[in-house]
């Protein structure tokens, strides 16, 4: 990534609630952003939680960290007794000129964080980003919304990643919200010296790819219906799914079909440096999600490697992939309508030629020094404000 420098450094912080010894979307769009900022000459430290050993050197550990279930997902936080004196220790230590939080409201480093930078550092400007989104809602903020709303006025910035995001948070609280998506390292997906996984091209199938872990949110089990009713009426497709670990993947091959297990690869676990040569070596990108889908990330990334999607109609995805344009969009939770999309798109290279230009052009708008540029600004504008 090509970034310029700026002449005006700013102190901050970026505190996550999330283990950083565990990848996730979260950590790794904080750990990006802190590259970048830091590369802009601004001074930068991290705050989180770790279940083991950090080495980055600005990363500050605070606790360890427990399994618990948000969105769909199990995520890992701290809770631990001694966070509090922790962290008023490194507000009291440093003068921060910018406090961002993401996912304010998870338990419970952000919140704690919050306060002690309105103690230690009064001058500093707080902000928070909202990563998140839940259709059912959250019981949590309405439990809680008179308190956690004394916090949410406290800031004196609010991000949401997407208007998904920013519409689910206003069913709460309420309060102006600047949308500013994730970014992406386009280079990362689109390298040209990429080698492709060659044992998926040896026998020219068309490779379908799936990118997620084996969450019933994700929709893999709704791919996995279409594709064995795809594998009763042809065998030249393949399904490629990347992600679940081994006691998921084994849990789904003891109930496949003798035509739908022959046509299905399984990668698990593969690294952050590995996956584009998997998007390298295929033809189609699905992601069958069901809901509670910020914005899709994945459909990013499958756009950046240049690949044309087919994705669910839901809200998280819609904002992302436009029907017709980057993407075909199919009824959630419909296997019937994923299989008969599948088919469309895998008879017709014209038309999954024209969907990958599309995204192609698309996510350049998501690409981190755009969306860096674009949060600066706003931090120049809360330091402004104050």
């Amino acid at each position: 990534m090509v970034v310029r420098r700026n002449i005006l450094p700013m102190r901050i912080v970026y505190v996550s609630p999330y283990d950083w010894a565990v990848p996730g979307g979260v950590n790794r769009h904080i750990e990006v952003l802190a590259d970048l900022m830091t590369a802009l000459g601004h001074e930068v430290t991290i705050i989180a939680p770790a279940s083991a050993p950090v080495t980055t050197t600005n990363v500050q550990v605070v606790a360890d960290t427990v399994s618990l279930p948000a969105s769909g997902s199990q995520v890992r936080i701290a809770i631990d007794p001694r966070i509090k004196r922790r962290i008023n220790n490194i507000f009291a230590d440093n003068q921060f000129d910018i406090v961002h939080l993401h996912e304010p409201f998870m338990p419970v480093i952000p919140l704690i964080a919050l306060r002690a930078s309105r103690r230690y550092n009064p001058g500093a400007s707080n902000v928070a980003t909202f990563h998140a989104t839940r259709e059912s809602g959250n019981p949590l903020y309405q439990i809680g919304k008179y308190f956690l709303t004394r916090s949410f006025d406290a800031l004196d910035g609010r991000i949401a990643v997407s208007p998904t995001a920013q519409k689910y948070i206003q069913r709460y609280f309420n309060g102006s919200i600047r949308i500013i998506p994730n970014g992406i390292d386009i280079n990362h997906w689109d390298d040209v010296n990429l080698d492709p996984i060659f044992s998926l091209l040896k026998d020219k199938k068309i490779n379908i790819l799936y990118v997620g872990r084996a969450e019933k949110r994700k929709g893999l089990e709704v791919l996995l219906e279409a594709f064995e009713t795809i594998c009763t009426q042809r065998d030249d497709l393949r399904l490629v799914v990347v992600g679940p670990d081994s006691s998921n993947r084994r849990r789904y091959q003891a109930n496949m079909s003798g035509s739908l297990a022959g046509n299905t690869t399984w990668v698990t676990n593969p690294t952050y440096t590995e996956l584009p040569r998997y998007h390298r070596s295929c033809d189609i990108f699905v992601s069958p999600a069901t809901g509670n889908e910020s914005q899709g990330y994945v459909l990013m990334e499958a756009m950046a490697a240049g690949l044309p999607i087919i994705a669910s109609d839901i809200s998280g995805y819609s904002h992302v992939v436009r029907h017709g344009k980057e993407g075909l969009l199919v009824s959630p939770n419909d296997s019937a309508d994923l299989a008969r999309a599948i088919i469309q798109m895998a008879d017709d290279p014209s038309l999954r030629k024209s969907l990958a230009n599309y995204g192609e052009e698309r996510v350049k708008a998501y690409s981190w020094p755009t969306i860096s540029a674009e949060l600066i600004d706003f931090y120049r504008e809360l330091i402004r404000a104050r």
